[in-house]
């Protein structure tokens, strides 16, 4: 029995105990077009292999996870945003004070991120989120049970944003991840003028046969609402020093694969 699927079930009472609310929002299928550029992107293994090279990172065994590929029934959509007001500094420094900070925004209680291999210290030493590094997610569990670990690569960085895609890596440093997709960080302006610092993703459950006795596909998604929940709050206090800081309601729309393949075809997402 792996140790590293029980305790996906334990971070969802983790994120209870923090007073994160883990229900899930309802939505029509046209609203999922909002998360169109998500759904579609397909970052491919040769591409970040090459961006990798390029970036003078190490030679290492990865996968991406395609969400058509996942074999989930559950697919997530999500946006966990926080408004700034009168900041006192530009959009610029503020994209940069969210990604250089961007391990600290972890809930310790829930998890913690190293790079993968050593060498990919982009975030670590203050040269931002370069293409094809490896983040592993390290999620704690509240009773000590053991940890799961879920690797993701940047593979997209354009304006002020990136994406995290998440991968497969060798079994001793993860394996699979427990969802396919892709999750974006970033920040813009809204019409207002207001600015906005958002986290936003559509990832697909990524279970196997066995692990499906083990946990279900709804604590899988629970657990990571409790771990974005908890950063978008800890982001929101931390831009406190520099502006008038608003905590959005978060959207989580959870769909069925059938669901989402019909949007597709209806031309809604």
């Amino acid at each position: 029995m792996d140790h590293h699927r029980i305790s996906r079930r334990a971070l969802l009472v983790g994120g209870s105990a923090l007073g994160v609310a883990l229900s899930t929002g309802q939505a029509g299928a046209g609203e999922l077009s909002a998360w169109s550029d998500l759904f579609h992107l397909d970052p491919t293994d040769s591409e970040m292999v090459t961006s990798r090279q390029l970036n003078g990172f190490s030679d290492v065994y990865f996968t991406i996870q395609q969400i058509a590929d996942a074999p989930g029934t559950l697919v997530n959509f999500d946006e966990y945003a926080i408004r700034l007001s009168n900041p006192t500094v530009d959009g610029d420094t503020i994209f940069k004070m969210f990604w250089s900070h961007f391990p600290e925004f972890i809930e310790p209680a829930l998890a913690s991120v190293s790079p993968y291999p050593d060498g990919d210290n982009d975030f670590f030493e203050g040269k931002g989120p370069g293409l094809g590094s490896i983040l592993i997610f390290k999620i704690e569990t509240p009773f000590g049970f053991g940890h799961e670990l879920a690797a993701v690569m940047v593979t997209r960085t354009p304006g002020t944003t990136w994406t995290f895609s998440t991968i497969t890596v060798d079994s001793g440093d993860g394996g699979a991840h427990p969802v396919s997709g892709n999750r974006q960080f970033g920040f813009r302006v809204l019409p207002d003028g207001t600015g906005e610092l958002f986290i936003r993703a559509v990832d697909r459950t990524n279970l196997n046969t066995a692990e499906l006795f083990i946990t279900s596909e709804e604590d899988v998604l629970d657990g990571a609402h409790a771990l974005w929940v908890a950063m978008q709050q800890r982001v929101s206090d931390f831009f406190q020093q520099v502006a008038n800081t608003e905590i959005v309601a978060p959207t989580r729309i959870v769909k069925s694969w059938s669901e989402v393949q019909k949007a597709v075809d209806n031309g809604e997402l």
